[in-house]
């Protein structure tokens, strides 16, 4: 497919609507998760930490053990063909979430979607590095990234209104179902461009790399190493309130699951495309003079977002708080596009797919992972030290047991929402670190960067 490239305009336009389209209905089916947990907590009497495995720790997991290899497929195989099986296998199983009736079948279902999904990222910032050129890159990812904004708002908004007036269950299956009509799209009418093309660079089409080869020459990078850690740091500040904001404001606030997934939705789609689309012009504007803009916007972006979330969860009311979270997104998501830009600039053609994974697999496992499932134990614990021991036993799923009196079921209610809040504020210490490691790594951007000297076979 790689011959019949021809790199015109509407060839890579194409290509990014069609990406577009299917990081939508991936973060969509993700954010549905976030939207309906409330219903699936008490439905299936869940705890916070159990809601933040099955959107959490059981899709990080096996995304990111997956994402080798695939991304080692990903330099010599087909990277179109490879997403279109991706958006197919994460469809069924997302699909198949909707017919879960209990727990551990929710989390073999998620731990599914996390294995389709992880042949998403690898290989299409490798064909972004291939269609546009290093100053280009940004604002492409950007475009791309706007999925992580439409997309959590459709599956917020869509997701509280099904489970509001049908079932959690219908929400899962309406947002899954579109992704097998994407999957033979990407199959049929995306083409491969040659590797290196927008580089002008010349390769070698038939040698690899070795791993300890690609890993020895990304590893050697300091600064690298350093976006590793901040693009990880911005994972875990953003998905960690975005996975709990809907919950958030129903116990808070005494929202329904249709007005807490609309109120979500709406800052997901404006904060999350002013930050993605801000944050990635901005940065690669000033960097045509300086490439360590890709370094310094996210550095200030996701330094402002920290107090921002704190304001927003300490708010006694509830306009404050969506203003805070609106304005926080804003900032934090300034990392997502220039972050991801500045990783593939720093690789060699066929280590592209391999340096996303790298980058990936420290975002996804902290990010998606790690930090969602923390939040969710520190909700548990703080939840029970409000309500004075025993919450779990007296509130499964944050309700008072039937028949209990009407001033245990207020406890119960306060004492979840003081839980999560505190939770919340507690993820935000992790910002720092992130803004730190951005700063470190604009120290050594510009001589760590790719030079069409080094290897590119």
């Amino acid at each position: 497919m790689a011959r019949d490239f021809k790199g015109t305009t509407g060839e890579r336009g194409w290509f990014l609507a069609v990406m577009l389209a299917v990081n939508l209905f991936a973060y969509a089916d993700r954010m549905v998760v976030g939207a309906v947990a409330q219903a699936m907590k008490v439905d299936l009497g869940l705890s916070d930490k159990q809601i933040a495995l099955l959107n959490g720790f059981a899709f990080a997991l096996f995304y990111s053990m997956l994402g080798l290899p695939i991304a080692r497929a990903a330099e010599r195989a087909s990277r179109t063909r490879i997403i279109a099986v991706a958006v197919f296998v994460w469809s069924i199983f997302a699909t198949l979430s909707g017919l879960a009736g209990s727990f551990v079948q929710l989390l073999l279902f998620r731990v599914g979607v996390g294995v389709g999904e992880a042949g998403f990222n690898p290989p299409v910032a490798s064909l972004v590095s291939d269609l546009y050129r290093a100053g280009q890159r940004a604002r492409a990812i950007a475009i791309i990234g706007l999925g992580g904004a439409i997309g959590p708002a459709m599956g917020a908004i869509g997701g509280g209104y099904i489970a509001q007036n049908g079932s959690w269950r219908e929400a899962f299956i309406v947002i899954g179902l579109p992704g097998l009509l994407l999957a033979p799209i990407v199959w049929f009418t995306l083409r491969e461009p040659p590797r290196g093309w927008a580089d002008n660079a010349a390769h070698d089409a038939t040698a690899h790399p070795g791993i300890l080869e690609t890993f020895g020459t990304l590893l050697r990078k300091p600064a690298f190493i350093a976006i590793m850690i901040a693009g990880a740091v911005g994972s875990f500040a953003t998905n960690v309130v975005q996975q709990f904001t809907s919950p958030f404001l129903v116990r808070t606030f005494g929202l329904g699951l249709g007005h807490a997934g609309l109120l979500l939705g709406g800052i997901s789609a404006g904060a999350v495309t002013i930050g993605l689309l801000g944050g990635g012009a901005i940065a690669d504007a000033r960097a045509k003079k300086d490439r360590r803009w890709l370094m310094w916007v996210p550095a200030i972006g996701v330094g402002l977002s920290g107090p921002l979330y704190l304001a927003a969860l300490s708010a006694g009311e509830l306009e404050f708080a969506v203003a805070g979270l609106f304005l926080a997104a804003v900032g934090a998501f300034t990392y997502y596009g220039t972050t991801i830009a500045a990783v593939q600039d720093m690789a060699p053609p066929r280590m592209r797919a391999s340096a996303s994974f790298l980058f990936g697999f420290a975002m996804i496992l902290l990010g998606s992972g790690l930090g969602p499932v923390v939040t969710g134990a520190l909700s548990d614990h703080f939840a029970d030290v409000a309500f004075g021991g025993d919450f779990g036993a007296t509130c499964p799923g944050g309700k008072a047991i039937a028949g209990s009196t009407a001033a245990i079921a207020a406890a119960c209610r306060s004492a979840s929402a003081i839980g999560l809040t505190r939770a919340l504020m507690w993820s935000q210490l992790a910002i720092p670190v992130g803004v730190i490691a951005y700063l470190i790594a604009a120290r050594t951007f510009r001589q760590d960067s790719y030079a069409p000297t080094e290897i590119t076979a």
